[in-house]
């Protein structure tokens, strides 16, 4: 220090030159009791020029590059990143004298900041500094690369890299408030990854408006050697265009390949075969994806029509998917229990359904998904975009809750293909609002098959082809206490010769069908169907029970049939009858 002393309450101080210095502050009460702290203080170097030229000398802790503007020494962005890490960190503010947002362009990319440092583009009197790295032919691989310390970006406008920021080192970073792919007009340019990160425990990247194009926008870890954590993404805007606009499609929107926290983003446009939100492999177990929006236009409401996969979770353990907003014309989530991915594009990416599932060991389960909405808008109506399927369970997956949810979507709402002890509880399956789909709002409500241990309890499904449908192979799975509205097939249960479908329990629900309450198909064995209550759809003469004659050891017992031109259709083998009212209430 220069040896400066202060007893002011609130003191200020100029150093003769520029460097880190360290500063006291004594404490002494009115007994003479002492104490001190002692603090680092970075000084802040200024960056006055758009030119790109290096540091004089290269060991100088002086942002100096031999030029001048005006009578004052030239600082570019280049100088000040070879200075602050000569001073082993600092802060790194602008004060460049253009009319509007000044404009960096790069010739190469810069290096690497190596120690703690605050980047901040808001002191420009513009509030903002763009960095280009447009090039001819072509652009730069890389914007800004944090490789050690815990450093702060914002306010920067990074455009025209395939990478606007890596993050290779140290942890702890803030990348906040910075327009990534795009100057803050809204010009739409190219950037491929917004935010790539290879370490950095306990980063958080908030508030940023990022587009990106070909690539994923947010790639967090690598899905085979990553070992950080507690990375936070927050509050984002990926990818959103107006009504109309011609969008940049991203592969992905956000990826994380390990335990992050993914809150408050909205997602726009992403490939047909892309994904807006991934949760990738086992080192991603116990990540958080709430609140977030994804497949909007720039208003966050409006649906973008595209007909990616919303929110995937592949082969990832302990993960909560909840209230969030998903459009889409495709899957709308979609959890594996194996890993489903190919390398592609420069960024590793799932596979989903229809696509048959990879072979792998089942290392993912344990995931909630709830309070979430698919295919409708905030005020309830139905979306102009309705996916084909809000929730598919695959690969295998174990231990998945789905619960509490707002769901419609054309073809399966929730697809079980696959996995054992599934919950599927209180959720809530098309809507009572007026405005159908041509036939119905959904094709089926709840869809099990090659499932084991599976209970479809409490849920409300309305106007569906068929409420809920179970096929082989399938055992030990319980539809309880359901209420199923407007549907042509109530509960259907159907197998092959030889493929097993049995054990299934039917019990305590209220079905209103067009056709029929309760399907039970050929090959289905030891079916118990008990204190249902069935009705006809208004206008309609159902069949309230019907069992086929090739069915075995069903029980039907205590059901209430109202409004059927058939009551109870029995023709399967050793079925037991009792205690039914068929047109009496």
């Amino acid at each position: 220090c220069d040896g400066a002393t202060s007893t002011a309450s609130d003191p200020r101080h100029t150093f003769a030159d520029r460097s880190t210095r360290q500063v006291t502050l004594e404490v002494r009460d009115s007994r003479g009791n002492t104490d001190s702290f002692v603090a680092d203080v970075p000084d802040s170097i200024v960056v006055n020029s758009t030119g790109d030229a290096a540091l004089d000398d290269d060991d100088s802790t002086s942002c100096t590059t031999g030029g001048t503007i005006g009578d004052a020494p030239e600082c570019t962005l280049r100088a000040a990143s070879q200075a602050v890490n000569n001073t082993e960190g600092g802060e790194i503010s602008f004060d460049i004298d253009v009319v509007g947002e000044p404009e960096i362009r790069l010739d190469s990319e810069l290096p690497a900041i190596e120690f703690s440092t605050t980047v901040d583009g808001t002191t420009q009197s513009a509030g903002s500094v763009r960095i280009s790295g447009r090039g001819e032919p072509v652009s730069l691989g890389s914007g800004i690369e944090l490789s050690g310390g815990t450093s702060v970006l914002t306010g920067l406008d990074l455009d025209w890299f395939g990478n606007a920021v890596i993050v290779s080192g140290g942890d702890g970073h803030t990348i906040k408030g910075n327009t990534i792919g795009g100057d803050s007009s809204g010009e739409v340019s190219a950037v491929g990854t917004a935010v790539g990160m290879l370490t950095g425990t306990g980063t958080t990247i908030e508030d940023n408006t990022v587009r990106c194009f070909d690539s994923t926008c947010f790639f967090i870890g690598d899905v085979n050697n990553s070992s950080f954590s507690n990375v936070t993404i927050r509050n984002n805007r990926i990818n959103l265009f107006a009504d109309g606009d011609e969008g940049v499609f991203a592969k992905a929107g956000i990826q994380v390949s390990v335990p992050s926290t993914i809150s408050g983003n909205w997602v726009g446009a992403v490939e047909a075969t892309g994904f807006g939100i991934v949760a990738l492999a086992p080192r991603a177990a116990g990540t958080v994806i709430t609140d977030n929006r994804v497949g909007v236009a720039a208003d966050g409401a409006t649906p973008w029509g595209a007909s990616a996969t919303g929110i995937l979770v592949n082969a990832a353990s302990d993960v909560t998917v909840g209230s969030n907003t998903v459009h889409t014309s495709g899957r709308a989530s979609s959890v594996s229990g194996s890993e489903q991915r190919r390398p592609g594009g420069g960024a590793t990416v799932g596979v989903a359904p229809p696509t048959a599932p990879l072979p792998g060991a089942v290392v993912g389960g344990d995931v909630t998904v709830t309070g979430n909405r698919v295919g409708l808008l905030p005020s309830g109506d139905l979306a102009p975009t309705i996916p084909n399927t809000a929730v598919t369970l695959w690969g295998d997956v174990p231990d998945v809750t789905v619960s509490d949810n707002d769901l419609v979507a054309s073809n399966v709402v929730i697809d079980l293909r696959s996995g054992t002890e599934h919950d599927v509880t209180e959720n809530r399956i098309g809507t009572d609002r007026d405005e159908l789909l041509p036939e119905r709002q959904v094709g089926v409500g709840v869809d099990v098959s090659d499932v084991d241990d599976v209970d479809v309890r409490r849920n409300e499904i309305a106007h569906a082809i068929t409420g809920v449908s179970v096929d082989q192979p399938a055992t030990s799975v319980a539809i309880d206490q359901n209420v199923i509205t407007d549907s042509s097939l109530g509960v259907q249960l159907d197998a092959e010769d030889g493929e097993p479908l049995s054990d299934v329990e039917i019990t305590a629900n209220t079905i209103e069908a067009k056709n029929v309450g309760v399907d039970v198909g050929e090959f289905v064995n030891g079916t118990a169907i008990a204190d249902n209550d069935v009705n006809a759809v208004e206008g309609s003469s159902p069949t309230g029970i019907a069992i086929d004659e090739s069915a075995t050891g069903s029980t039907i017992e205590r059901i209430v049939v109202l409004g059927a031109d058939v009551g109870i259709d029995l023709k399967g083998e050793s079925t037991t009858v009792d205690r039914n009212r068929v047109g009496v209430d």
